[in-house]
């Protein structure tokens, strides 16, 4: 049961630093029931610099919680990341108890001047509902809203802007996101840069709202293959010109290559400072026909990657007797590692790496560990990656395609040369 009265509050002094702590909560509608959680958020909040908050015992669930939330973050100090206390906890709430629970609110803004804030969009939630099923009058309920500082936080914002298709606040989400401590920065940018770029009037250049070239030196590292969705070609020409990203890594989740696509193929080709290519599976996770074809299109092109990643997909002999033929048509190919544990190959697909490695010696290490191969053609790569890393060391201009390419060249003009010489008279 709740308690009857609101709870009382106290101040104590403490030197801890500056920080605030935040409610977040829920309405169930069906049951009539709140869900909190509280989080710790580290922004300037004045009145922990020289106080503590806490609570006398013996109150209702909620104000241990609450009290819970203050003596963490005091505890924590400013640097702390946004993070839960304690799981999500229900309360029943009826006319009574959310009057207390609101009461309470205003108490603890009261003896925080202000400092004290609640999520708005949640506080809104709450408030609305609790006025639809006549809990509070509306009079009630707007001087609620009045009296109870609210924070907008990057959650709120972006579930408003997604569900409204504001693209604004979608553009400055992207770069909010990326200069947070949100679990994954990197990847919730990305997100709103490409939801907002969605829902943009289709005639608006994109540099009205965000500079895509600046956006991106923020990035050495993009794993988030949201960014390869079929949108404005802007952002791929931008990708295009960056000079900052060195890895990419669809594969880190471990699942489905779905943004190996014509946008990510056309990337990989034009790409002058991609290093690593990683997108390594999980337990056999698949790679398609088409993804295969994808990636051999960018490959066939693409003058700077050094490391691709294909551990754990099903690459087959099929797959990677593709990929030889695609690099074979590179001259310029810089590949360095081929990481192949675990893609499915036999006998078959070995033997065409080996006669791939024999004319071509810019690849100096490949695993092809779980593959059930036998020792002589494990032996027989080793030997070769060996030699080339040897070779490249004492002669760098020889890691790369140009050498087989040239030699293959000057042997097929030899031979027409000689066909010529045969058929004159």
């Amino acid at each position: 049961m709740l308690a009857h009265d609101a709870p009382k509050l106290s101040l104590k002094k403490t030197k801890k630093d500056d920080a605030y702590s935040s409610i977040s909560f829920s309405f169930h509608e069906t049951q009539k029931k709140i869900c909190f959680s509280l989080s710790m958020i580290s922004i300037d909040a004045a009145f922990l610099k020289n106080y503590e908050i806490f609570m006398e015992p013996n109150l209702i669930r909620f104000d241990h919680l609450l009290e819970d939330a203050i003596m963490e973050i005091t505890r924590q100090g400013p640097n702390v990341r946004e993070r839960y206390v304690r799981d999500p906890e229900y309360l029943q709430i009826d006319a009574q108890h959310a009057t207390q629970f609101l009461q309470t609110l205003l108490k603890a803004t009261e003896i925080t001047k202000g400092k004290f804030k609640i999520e708005d969009g949640m506080l809104h939630k709450l408030v609305s509902e609790l006025i639809k099923d006549n809990y509070i009058t509306d009079t009630q309920g707007a001087e609620y809203l009045k009296q109870i500082p609210t924070i907008k936080t990057l959650e709120s914002r972006s579930n408003l802007a997604v569900e409204t298709k504001n693209f604004k606040e979608l553009f400055l989400l992207a770069e909010d996101y990326l200069n947070s401590d949100a679990l994954f920065p990197a990847n919730a940018s990305i997100y709103h840069l490409v939801e907002a770029i969605k829902a943009k009037p289709k005639a608006d250049d994109i540099s009205k709202y965000i500079n895509l070239d600046e956006y991106l030196k923020s990035f050495t590292t993009l794993d988030n293959g949201y960014i390869f969705s079929d949108t404005d070609p802007s952002l791929l020409d931008a990708l295009k010109r960056n000079s900052t990203i060195t890895t990419l890594q669809l594969g880190i989740m471990g699942t489905s290559l779905e943004y190996l696509n014509s946008y990510f193929a056309d990337y990989v080709s034009a790409t002058k400072s991609l290093k690593t290519l990683d997108l390594h599976g999980n337990m056999g996770c698949r790679i398609n026909d088409d993804q295969i074809q994808t990636l051999c299109q960018g490959l066939k092109f693409n003058t700077s990657i050094e490391t691709l990643d294909l551990n754990d997909r099903s690459l087959l002999d099929k797959g990677l007797i593709l990929l030889l033929e695609a690099l074979e048509q590179n001259p310029q190919i810089k590949l360095k590692s081929l990481n192949l544990f675990s893609t499915g190959i036999s006998d078959v697909g070995a033997n065409r790496l080996i006669e791939y490695l024999k004319t071509h010696s810019s690849i100096e290490s490949i695993n092809l560990g779980y593959n059930n191969l036998p020792k002589n053609i494990i032996d027989e790569v080793d030997k070769l990656t060996k030699a080339n890393e040897e070779s490249n060391t004492k002669n760098p201009a020889s890691g790369s395609n140009l050498h087989a390419f040239f030699k293959t060249t000057t042997e097929q003009h030899d031979s027409i040369e000689g066909q010529k010489s045969i058929l004159q008279p």
